[in-house]
């Protein structure tokens, strides 16, 4: 009968086991598609803040600032 509830314990081991390795490529599953959501939202603010940065007036901003620009003033004068 002892041997019997050791080969038992040590079967329910095992399945324990084997269960807890059935669930970690799920946790990772989530871990992932957590990780991509919160990238997904970091890559969203960036291209806004790309768009904003690269609006017409900022580039007008940036062009009067240029040497090419100041050229073509002294040039015009």
């Amino acid at each position: 009968m002892d041997h019997l509830h050791i080969e038992l314990v040590d079967s329910q081991v095992v399945i324990n086991q084997y269960m807890k390795n059935q669930k970690t490529p799920e946790e990772k599953i989530i871990i992932i598609e957590d990780e991509n959501k919160r990238l997904q939202s970091f890559l969203s603010e960036k291209e806004a803040t790309s768009k904003l940065e690269q609006s017409p007036s900022r580039v007008i901003e940036e062009f009067k600032k240029s040497v090419t620009f100041k050229m073509i003033i002294q040039d015009q004068i």
